[in-house]
């Protein structure tokens, strides 16, 4: 009889009255108990040695005939289900197929076997080995990729904070060659701006001296021209007199005709000598001298 594992709370009806045990092919008496075969074979023939008197159930001593036992497929059935479920909390995988512990390890299907399993075709040509042999062989190619693993991941590690200190330091000099750019264009901005005032201001200065230069001479010209056409009336009038009025005073008027042609002459003289760039075009000669000052200033 195979021993029941101690302390397991199994179902009664799965064990046998007389072993304690777990029923092995069970039959069923007419009173409806359940005893193993060979248990109540071997009771029924100790009671017949004895000569006890008539067979009884060991339970409920109603009487029973030998030949009378109807074997219980059903329960046998439920009683290896309840085994297997007993084992399987022991911690170790049933093989479905033999009903033996799995303890073996096919290297080549990968995956656990039984004793039976190894004996058969499927697996007689294979490396079959202990689950424990093949647990610790492959624990140790796991760890030793896992080391191998765990120092690549090391040197990338390094090489991303190298990366990422490299990136920060070009950062940094980015950013002080972006600054010493907006300092130096805030500065020529600054030039930019004071020489467009400058610049401006003197424009605005030559204007002034070219609208200056012109009301004088326009004012000049007009009071020749007033003078002009005085004389010209006077001329015309004398020359229209009789010749006695005619030669009153033509001395005189042929003198003031000489003296305002002589003020004609110095008036276009003193015109013609505008023509020089820094007199008669101001706005040249502002830039004859805006263009040495530059040359002048240093860099």
């Amino acid at each position: 009889m195979a021993s029941a594992p101690p302390s397991v709370d199994m179902d009664q009806d799965a064990l046998c009255p007389i072993c304690k045990d777990y029923l092995t092919d069970p039959v069923t008496l007419d009173c409806g108990h359940n005893y193993c075969q060979g248990c109540v074979t071997n009771y029924c023939k100790i009671r017949e040695e004895q000569a006890m008197g008539h067979l009884e159930c060991p339970i409920c001593r109603a009487q029973m005939q030998r030949g009378s036992f109807r074997p219980n497929w059903q329960l046998a059935s439920i009683v290896e289900k309840i085994k297997l479920l007993q084992l399987n909390k022991g911690g170790k995988d049933m093989c479905v197929k033999h009903k033996k512990y799995l303890e073996l390890f096919c290297k080549e299907d990968e995956k656990l076997v039984c004793v039976a399993c190894e004996r058969s075709p499927e697996h007689k040509s294979h490396t079959v080995v202990l689950e424990e042999e093949a647990a610790q062989e492959y624990k140790g190619l796991l760890c030793s990729h896992l080391e191998i693993l765990r120092k690549e991941r090391e040197t990338i590690l390094a090489y991303q904070a190298d990366t990422e200190k490299e990136s920060q330091d070009l950062l940094k000099l980015t950013e002080t060659e972006r600054q010493k750019i907006v300092e130096k264009f805030r500065k020529l901005y600054r030039f930019l701006e004071e020489q467009e005032v400058h610049l401006l201001n003197q424009i605005e200065e030559v204007e002034k001296e070219i609208e200056g230069r012109r009301d004088e001479h326009l004012a000049r010209l007009s009071r020749e021209l007033s003078s002009l056409k005085k004389l010209i009336q006077e001329m015309e009038d004398k020359s229209q007199q009789a010749a006695s009025e005619l030669l009153q005073d033509v001395r005189s008027t042929l003198q003031r005709c000489c003296v305002i042609q002589t003020t004609v002459s110095e008036s276009k003289c003193h015109s013609g000598s505008r023509h020089s760039p820094c007199q008669a075009h101001p706005v040249r000669g502002w830039e004859k001298r805006e263009k040495e000052r530059q040359k002048a200033t240093p860099a």
